[in-house]
């Protein structure tokens, strides 16, 4: 039971983290820094410095936490706007 819940939580995880980043690939300068990050992670671990790949990890999971923020914040200037221009229309 409690192996088929990890595993359960474990497909929600990488399902979401996928939409995530699909979600980030359509906007150019993400998508530059979401390769950036990730290469940085990869080369860390390859050189088998576990502090450095840690630090770029966490710089990535900071960076990408903002960037949802910055989209949501984009996503909401764009409801309110529509908001406003429905009420102007009638």
């Amino acid at each position: 039971m409690l192996v088929h819940t990890l595993q359960s939580l474990s497909e929600l995880v990488l399902n979401s983290v996928l939409t995530s980043v699909d979600h980030l690939y359509h906007r150019p300068e993400e998508k530059r820094k979401l390769i950036q990050h990730h290469r940085q992670i990869y080369r860390a671990v390859i050189d088998q410095e576990p502090e450095q790949a840690k630090i770029a990890a966490s710089w990535h999971i900071r960076e990408i936490r903002n960037s949802f923020q910055n989209i949501e914040r984009e996503e909401q200037v764009h409801i309110r706007a529509e908001s406003w221009s429905k009420k102007l229309q009638t």
